[in-house]
């Protein structure tokens, strides 16, 4: 009965943009991403991504524009922490991809378009040779950290 319990409130998570009604309060789906946006014929770019709730991706090697992507739930702003360490031929970088500092920079469905629900925000960071961007979906907008 339990495992019963469990398989339908994860398939409720995974399948609702909506808030989530929780005990200790509201939900909200946070999207992901992290864009190679290196020049062409570059070395790929390998991404190790992991949560502070213990969710480990592994290595991913992302070849030029390609993208890694996640979808998780935040039950506050920020929490849980998602950091990633980053290498690029010979350089390598580690910091928090999403945290409560990075939260209010990531764009909220209303200024996404009408495709999202509100209950939802989306992080795009592009990597590029100069350093970490995060920004919307086509542009890079903000530097956040150099190599």
């Amino acid at each position: 009965m339990v495992e019963l319990v469990v398989a339908a409130v994860m398939v409720l998570v995974s399948c609702s943009s909506h808030v989530i009604e929780g005990g200790d309060g509201e939900y909200k789906q946070v999207f992901l991403h992290i864009n190679n946006s290196l020049t062409n014929d570059s070395p790929a770019l390998v991404v190790h991504c992991q949560s502070s709730q213990g969710r480990d991706f592994g290595n991913v090697s992302l070849a030029d524009r390609s993208e890694f992507n996640t979808v998780f739930l935040a039950d506050s702003p920020g929490q849980p922490t998602y950091s990633c360490h980053f290498w690029w031929d010979p350089k390598q970088q580690e910091f928090n991809v999403y945290d409560k500092d990075i939260d209010g920079h990531c764009l909220s469905a209303a200024e996404a378009g009408p495709a999202q629900e509100v209950s939802t925000i989306s992080c795009y960071w592009h990597v590029q040779m100069d350093g970490f961007y995060i920004g919307t979906k086509d542009t890079s907008n903000e530097k956040f950290h150099d190599w």
